[in-house]
């Protein structure tokens, strides 16, 4: 698990909690939590979906589809419905306070992966499948 508090100018890494579920156990579904580094819900946090390819020699990362995008509740629960079958990147984009002036905002928590990850290269692919019968 990697977090990091929040001092000064600093970002909190946040944390996904019970792994996305996939296919196998609701069709074509990915849910979860996500959570502070304290435990504590993470509401309002943007979760979408991204995949990852290799173009050209090289490794790449993007949005699959915008429809494919939940806010978290209260609880920090999240479920995306009607993803395709296939390898996904779930990554959460918390709503940070907003800052006067216009000034960019560096405190509160940062863009984040799953599981916990900094970085989508870092993050663990989560699989949707085709149900077990």
């Amino acid at each position: 698990m990697r977090a990091a508090l929040a001092v000064g100018l600093a970002s909190a890494f946040i944390r996904f909690v019970s792994q996305p579920i996939d296919a196998g156990q609701l069709p074509n579904t990915i849910s979860g939590r996500v959570l502070d580094p304290s435990g504590s819900p993470v509401p309002g946090a943007a979760v979408t979906l991204m995949r990852r390819e290799q173009r050209r020699g090289k490794l790449e990362y993007h949005l699959v589809d915008a429809r494919l995008l939940e806010i978290t509740d209260a609880n920090g629960a999240y479920r995306i419905v009607d993803a395709s079958l296939g390898n996904y990147i779930v990554v959460a984009i918390p709503r940070n306070p907003t800052v006067k002036n216009g000034a960019i905002n560096r405190i509160g928590f940062a863009i984040t992966y799953y599981p916990s990850a900094a970085d989508a290269a870092s993050a663990r692919p989560v699989t949707v499948t085709r149900p077990l019968r």
